[in-house]
């Protein structure tokens, strides 16, 4: 482990569980927007609810396809 290393988990264990999810929950924010910029440029002429439907397709198809964890059978 590098020196910063050392000071990141440093800091991480000094938070409270509450500041750990915040941040989270920040992080994801950012990725939805990352995914939702990325969906406008690639097709300007959507609107904004095939825009959403698309960043949802991303987000939760690829993450259901790339779960270790098979789907629950219905």
């Amino acid at each position: 482990m590098n020196d910063i290393e050392g000071k990141y988990r440093e800091i991480l264990r000094r938070m409270t569980v509450e500041e750990k999810l915040r941040i989270v929950f920040e992080l994801y924010a950012m990725g939805r927007e990352l995914v939702r910029a990325g969906v406008r440029a690639a097709h300007p002429a959507w609107d904004d609810d095939q825009i959403e439907q698309e960043v949802k397709k991303r987000i939760y198809h690829d993450a259901r396809r790339d779960s270790p964890v098979p789907p629950r059978a219905a």
